[in-house]
């Protein structure tokens, strides 16, 4: 708590402002007038959007212009952090990557899927594979599903049918589920 409290503090110290719908998400703003010079509508203000930082406890991802990068300076003056990266990185299970000329972000999650670990079925439940799973199982089963449907959500949603499927016998398991 003490961390949200000053990562907030400083935040609004460097300008940014917290989303009304998402207080984990942080906008950098500034003031445009609206409007055509000579024009008889009222000037109306609005926002021009410097960039955006993602906060999730205490990990930040974000992007924006120049105005973005200054107050982010400003930020790790205030703040100290274990590390900064830049171009190539993990994310909260995703592998990102932004292109030489700023403008792909490619995300991948195959090393996440890769430290999925397989359930071990022993031998015995193998030979009778309409028997329910143990509680062990059970849970290792449920455990690995949470998972699939993690990266069904945040990245593949091709997988979602089949891991919807395997959900639907999560409360009584077999060895062919």
């Amino acid at each position: 708590r003490r961390w949200h409290l000053r990562l907030s503090r400083a935040l609004r110290s460097a300008g940014f402002t917290p989303l009304k719908t998402d207080e984990c998400v942080w906008v950098l703003t500034s003031d445009v007038a609206s409007g055509t010079k000579g024009s008889t509508s009222a000037w109306q203000p609005q926002r021009h959007v410097h960039g955006v930082l993602g906060v999730h406890v205490d990990d930040l991802i974000g992007g924006g212009d120049q105005k973005w990068q200054e107050a982010i300076r400003k930020l790790r003056t205030e703040l100290e952090f274990g590390s900064w990266e830049q171009k190539k990185f993990t994310f909260r299970g995703r592998a990102l990557e932004q292109s030489y000329d700023n403008k792909i972000i490619e995300i991948r999650m195959g090393q996440y899927l890769e430290n999925l670990k397989p359930i071990s079925i022993p031998k015995e439940i193998r030979s009778n594979p309409d028997q329910q799973l143990p509680p062990q199982l059970h849970t290792e089963f449920r455990g690995l599903l949470g998972g699939l449907q993690w990266l069904c959500t945040q990245g593949s949603p091709g997988l979602s049918y089949d891991v919807n499927l395997l959900q639907s016998r999560s409360s009584a398991p077999n060895e062919h589920d």
